[in-house]
């Protein structure tokens, strides 16, 4: 006969596991983005504006080569780019395990409702 450890996890029902899984993940996410928003070096302004002048010049060749279309595109292209860099990246980190988290949270609601109430017909007039 084989020997099965049991630890508390293994003993929990699986809308506890869910609710446990979406605490990690809210609290190692936002430790993470903390850290982040701490240690990323602030932007200098004077980088910022020399780049916005650079952007709107390339914006208006790339619309006389392309059309407008094609700088929305690329405006949108250099908008997700600048989410993974610096403090925007922290709070990207923030909110991708806020939902992470609210998602596990209502997986766990949804799991720990038993089947009876939610199969029961309604009663009608």
């Amino acid at each position: 006969m084989l020997f099965r450890p049991r630890n508390k996890l293994g003993s929990m029902p699986v809308h506890r596991r869910v609710f446990v899984v979406g605490m990690l993940v809210l609290v190692v996410g936002w430790a993470l983005a903390l850290s982040v928003y701490l240690f990323a070096d602030p932007e200098n302004v004077s980088e910022v504006a020399s780049a916005l002048v650079n952007e709107r010049l390339q914006d208006y060749n790339l619309e006389r080569v392309s059309g407008k279309s094609a700088v929305y595109l690329m405006q949108f292209s250099n908008w997700l780019d600048s989410l993974w860099h610096g403090r925007r990246l922290a709070f990207t980190l923030a909110g991708i395990s806020l939902v992470i988290a609210f998602f596990c949270f209502w997986m766990a609601h949804m799991l720990s409702i038993p089947l009876d109430e939610i199969s029961k017909p309604e009663d009608t007039l």
